[in-house]
């Protein structure tokens, strides 16, 4: 039996369905003028972390946006 994979992922195309999701909604936030705050809100396992982990080591992001991880439960 092979278990999913939990561990958060790290890029794009380390994941072969979210990483279309990314480039999508990377293109809609590259398009937004700054300054704007986005929250992320789902479920335990739902790609949050991995999301975010996108967003954060994406150079094209980060060279126009202040990317900041809030663990509000730690």
């Amino acid at each position: 039996m092979k278990l999913k994979r939990s561990e958060p992922l790290q890029k794009p195309d380390e994941d072969r369905l979210f990483g279309e999701f990314y480039t999508f909604a990377k293109e809609i936030i590259l398009s937004i003028k700054p300054p704007f705050v986005m929250g992320l809100s789902g479920a335990w396992g739902r790609g949050k972390t991995t999301f975010f982990n996108f967003l954060q080591n994406d150079e094209e992001i980060t060279n126009k946006y202040c990317v900041i991880f809030l663990d509000a439960m730690n």
